[in-house]
């Protein structure tokens, strides 16, 4: 194949135009990149940023030991003992839990109905109770939006948080508050078991504080949800000693007012989750074989699961029969919703956040990226811009990956990855201005080259 002649080819672009055409690729990547910016400070790439993190959940091993807590979980609920049970159940578990001393023990179930067949026992439930120390139990509530005059149940959930500022946070506002029975729950802790999410939906943040009505439409109170009354209880936090910082976090103290825990919230006053897996779970014994080693360890006899393990351990007990309660649907499988609060208490305990970049931080690695890039890669032939765009994607998401497993921070990296696409295209936009020879203008292209050719002087 013979060599095209030298006079056959298309003009060389001119500087002139070529500058030209390097800062519209400029250009066009700066106003893909504020688009970008603008659709995520908006919140329409966060559907997208929980779908990365439920991945890196599942594929980054899990770098935590074994939690100090355990679940006492009740599988299955049987014909002939309808649920809600009587407290008598609870008392005959609390009364074999004496002997193993746990740290705390964590009621799941809320026990705020009062009717003959299940505060028959109250009284016996009551002195196992009190066996153990002051605020060591704690029960469930829940908030409800009642309508106006309707009475409250049991005892109104507390203490409550104080707020830095004293402005009234934007958290999801409910009306009323139903605490568990007074006869047993006046020496212990309380906290609200409401979730954030409806059962078929993915469970990714849970509500740690909300802000209930004392009357309709006056004095609005902080009150903890069951996961921060359990992890102060943990931690030995005060909570009348720790605030909530709105939008940003809720500091737990002790007695002396010393900082514990620095937890990141939202704006409604969500955690958000962090899921281990594989990592090593907490131990989980039913609720029917959790009798049984109770009196096999009572008369001496060796049992499957040595109870004393129990010891020092925060003990959770809930629900977990689906056909009662739904489980919740999570990143790393299905849960009861009793094991989805342990998971968030050992998270607190740990100190184990998940950190979203913070918006401004994102805003600006969007602006200056899509810039930057779009410039560099209208210089390049599309298939090393090509190359590059995969390159820098797959270090973007090995950093991401990276910052994420060492330190809970969370890039964009869903938001990042629409912008590299739309700064490559962009960029061939760009190249494709004034190539084709009928936009070349040849004449005009040939005056300025004569213009600016050395004079024979």
């Amino acid at each position: 194949m013979e060599d095209t002649p030298a006079e056959h080819l298309p003009p060389p672009l001119p500087r002139r135009f070529a500058l030209k055409r390097d800062r519209l690729a400029g250009v066009l990547g700066l106003v893909w990149a504020v688009l970008v910016a603008l659709l995520y400070a908006c919140g329409l790439f966060d559907g997208l940023e929980d779908k990365v993190r439920d991945w890196e959940q599942t594929v980054l091993p899990s770098r935590a030991g074994s939690d100090d807590f355990a679940f006492v979980s009740i599988d299955r609920v049987p014909t002939d003992r309808p649920w809600p049970w009587a407290r008598l159940e609870y008392a005959l578990l609390l009364r074999a839990l004496v002997p193993v001393s746990p740290q705390s023990v964590v009621f799941e179930i809320p026990m705020h109905d009062r009717s003959p067949r299940t505060d028959a026992f109250d009284q016996s439930f009551a002195r196992q109770v009190g066996r153990f120390e002051p605020q060591r139990i704690v029960f469930a509530a829940s908030a409800i939006q009642a309508e106006a005059g309707a009475p409250q149940g049991g005892t109104l959930p507390g203490p409550a948080l104080r707020v830095r500022g004293g402005a009234a946070p934007r958290l999801p506002l409910f009306s009323a508050a139903w605490g568990p029975v007074e006869a047993f729950s006046d020496r212990s802790a309380v906290g609200i078991a409401n979730f954030s999410c409806a059962p078929d939906e993915t469970l990714r943040r849970l509500p740690l504080v909300f802000a209930v009505e004392k009357e309709k439409g006056k004095d609005v109170q902080v009150l903890p949800s069951l996961v921060l009354s359990a992890a102060a209880a943990r931690l030995d936090a005060d909570l009348s000693q720790s605030e909530l910082v709105p939008g940003r976090a809720v500091v737990l103290r002790d007695k002396a007012g010393r900082k514990l825990r620095r937890i990141p919230v939202d704006s409604e006053g969500r955690l958000l989750l962090r899921w281990r897996r594989p990592g090593v779970p907490p131990l989980r014994v039913a609720y029917d074989d959790f009798l049984l080693y109770a009196d096999q360890m009572e008369r001496g006899v060796p049992a499957r699961v040595d109870l004393r393990r129990l010891a020092r351990r925060q003990v959770w007990i809930g629900l977990a029969d689906p056909a009662v309660s739904p489980l919740r649907r999570t990143a790393v499988g299905d849960l009861p919703a009793a094991a989805a609060g342990l998971a968030a208490a050992g998270q607190i305990e740990r100190g184990d956040f998940l950190l979203p970049l913070p918006r401004w931080a994102a805003i600006f690695l969007f602006l200056a990226t899509g810039t930057l890039l779009a410039y560099a890669m209208e210089l390049l032939a599309p298939s090393r811009a090509l190359t590059m765009v995969l390159g820098l994607a797959a270090l973007l998401g090995a950093l991401g990956l990276g910052a994420f497993w060492l330190s809970g921070l969370c890039l964009p990296l869903g938001a990042l990855g629409v912008l590299l696409c739309g700064t490559f295209v962009g960029s061939r936009a760009a190249r494709l201005w004034e190539v084709d020879p009928p936009h070349h203008r040849p004449v005009e292209i040939a005056a300025l080259e004569e213009e600016n050719a050395p004079s024979d002087a």
